[in-house]
């Protein structure tokens, strides 16, 4: 700012008649005779302003507490305002509260017509910075001389119909006097702008100090019910949102005491809300493992989320999460359960699917594939490599639908003959693979021959009367073998069989030379 130096008014008499307090003391606390001869070298003198310091600061201490009274946002602006013209001596008070990036106009008090001007108004933080960056600095506040250096262009103003006197001490109709409130932290929470100071003089450096401390107390008093305020909302966000959720949710102590659940919690539990409340979650018959919800717990302490699925007593599978929470009532932790029974029944049935041939319900080629990549000794095995004998001739002179219906068939043989622990598998066309337990090539030849004669029945549909024959390779897993390995080796045998003239099973052994072609 470029202008005049503020400069406090010199002391003067002033009578309470003219002015309503002493020019020097706006609170009217003051015992002095006002005298501009009295000097701190005088008797007495040093005593009454002391007092009228010590008074000065009670009465603000009063207006701190008046202020911080209360945690709503609104009635604390309110009292603001009100403590700054009716407890510091100016006449009007305007609270102007950051919004994003503007600052609104919250409160006016004093004239109706400060209100009706300038009451919800917004001025850009930019604009508020430029404003406070180019008055003068009185300390902590900001003044702008209205006889030198009015407001900067864009501003909106409120001017008091007050006279303009030719004493530079006295108030100016467009002088100005802004108290910027600040957090804890620094941050800009609002600028409290005065006007019509009660003397009708600038105010003292005593004065100015005293708005300087309230304009502090103010701000913490702001800062503190603006903080209560987003705490509230987000309070009723999160009930909203936890009572309204599809997912029961529960929230627990850091011991896992429950502090409140939402309604599907409770529809979950079979139990109403309030019973539940101050319970032990892992007491909970529908969370049997009491074991991971405290490991869980743990981890939620520790700043980690918690994830599980587990099946209750009633066959549903239900995915748990365990997450920090932090409350006005401490560390807690966010449980939320969400019955995942349908949605993991299709993960199922696709994974199933995948591994189905969906003519004859049989593990496919894919799933014989996994079986036999796992890693395990093929000693004690056998697989069975089963050929449907002039399968071809079925479908070129009956059709593919008699053929369909002998696959599906002879699928249901095989796996009726076989035993529970035995794989059945249609790898393809008219070929099978069952991979079974034997101790020895005796007992997968007798199990060549229960699936033989099993095939060996007419398969009839409305026109015809099929017997199916099967050509089966057999081969022997051993120690150090690998099941893809017992795999190709039945594959050989099969072929030797179809080679022996069909209709037979053909035992594996080092002899056979390599798969032949086609």
């Amino acid at each position: 700012m470029q202008g005049v130096e503020y400069l406090p008014p010199e002391r003067k008499d002033v009578s309470v008649s003219d002015a309503g307090v002493n020019e020097g003391d706006p609170l009217g606390l003051s015992t002095s005779s006002g005298d501009p001869g009295a000097t701190n070298d005088e008797p007495g003198t040093a005593t009454t302003d002391q007092l009228e310091r010590l008074a000065a600061l009670e009465n603000l201490s009063t207006l701190a507490l008046q202020v911080a009274s209360s945690l709503d946002l609104q009635e604390t602006l309110t009292q603001v305002a009100r403590a700054v013209t009716e407890g510091l001596g100016y006449g009007a008070a305007v609270l102007n509260l950051v919004d994003g990036d503007d600052l609104e106009v919250v409160v006016a008090e004093g004239p109706d017509d400060v209100r009706e001007t300038l009451l919800h108004s917004r001025q850009s933080r930019a604009q508020w910075d430029e404003v406070l960056d180019w008055s003068q600095p009185l300390g902590t506040l900001r003044f702008i001389d209205g006889r030198h250096d009015p407001a900067p262009d864009g501003m909106l103003e409120w001017v008091p119909d007050i006279d303009i006197s030719p004493d530079p001490g006295d108030w100016h109709p467009q002088d100005s006097l802004f108290a910027p409130l600040r957090s804890p932290r620094g941050d800009l929470v609002g600028v409290l702008s005065v006007d019509i100071p009660a003397s009708g003089r600038r105010p003292t450096p005593a004065q100015l100090e005293l708005l300087e401390r309230f304009a502090a107390q103010a701000a913490l008093a702001i800062d503190r019910a603006q903080t209560h305020e987003r705490l509230a909302m987000g309070e009723e966000l999160f009930r909203r949102v936890f009572d309204g959720s599809p997912s029961a949710l529960a929230v627990l102590t850091d011991q896992g005491r429950v502090v409140d659940v939402n309604p599907r919690c409770a529809e979950l539990a079979e139990a109403p809300r309030e019973r539940l409340i101050g319970t032990l979650v892992t007491d909970y018959p529908w969370l049997p493992d009491a074991r991971w919800v405290r490991e869980a717990l743990d981890n939620a302490r520790a700043g980690a989320d918690a994830v599980r699925e587990f099946e209750l007593r009633d066959g549903r599978v239900v995915s748990a999460t365990v997450t920090p929470l932090v409350t006005r009532g401490g560390s807690r932790a966010l449980v939320r359960l969400e019955d995942v029974s349908d949605r993991r029944r299709a993960e199922a049935s696709l994974r199933l699917a995948a591994r189905t041939d969906p003519l004859t319900g049989l593990p496919n080629r894919a799933a014989l594939d996994s079986y036999l990549s796992r890693p395990m000794d093929t000693a004690g095995v056998a697989a069975l490599y089963c050929d449907l004998d002039h399968f071809k001739r079925v479908n070129d002179e009956h059709g593919h639908g008699t053929g369909d219906l002998m696959l599906r068939i002879v699928g249901q043989r095989l796996a009726a003959t076989a035993r529970s622990a035995d794989l059945v598998a249609r790898i393809g066309g008219d070929e099978f693979v069952v991979v079974i337990a034997a101790r020895n090539s005796d007992d997968a030849i007798a199990v060549a021959d229960r699936l033989a004669v099993a095939i060996q029945q007419p398969v009839t549909d409305e026109t015809v009367a099929l017997t199916p024959s099967l050509s089966i390779g057999i081969a022997m897993g051993g120690e150090g073998l690998r099941r893809a390995d017992l795999l190709l080796r039945s594959d050989r045998a099969l072929y030797a069989a179809k080679a022996a003239g069909r209709h037979c099973w053909h035992l594996y052994d080092d002899g056979l030379g390599p798969l032949p072609a086609g």
